[in-house]
């Protein structure tokens, strides 16, 4: 493998390498699940994985995610539990998908302060 530049765009770039060595990792290594962050989450990369099993978080810059995470977790913004989360079937560029919405209070406490 090669190192990538720092200038380069990590979506791209991701999408690139995961392409160029996924079945070497696979075959090879015996990889069986990616976990990445967000830089993964793209209709072409999630497109080009196919049925090949991968985690990541999905970027609040996706259309009406933000919202979503408003509306399932407005309960928990009122009663404050120490940490709460449910699943949601969800579907983005034409992949089946199981979303987890997460809330922790220390994480709304940070996102309070800012």
């Amino acid at each position: 493998m090669d190192a990538l530049s720092g200038n380069s765009s990590d979506k791209n770039s991701f999408r690139q390498t995961l392409n160029s060595h996924l079945d070497q990792l696979r075959n090879g290594v015996g990889l069986s699940l990616i976990v990445a962050d967000s830089a993964l989450y793209t209709a072409k990369t999630l497109q080009d994985l196919g049925d090949f099993p991968w985690i990541s978080r999905v970027p609040e810059t996706i259309g009406g995610t933000q919202e979503l995470i408003l509306a399932v977790s407005n309960e928990w913004m009122q009663t404050r539990p120490e940490r709460a989360y449910t699943a949601l079937c969800a579907s983005y560029g034409g992949i089946k998908q199981r979303w987890l919405v997460v809330y922790t209070q220390s994480a709304r406490e940070r996102a309070e302060q800012r």
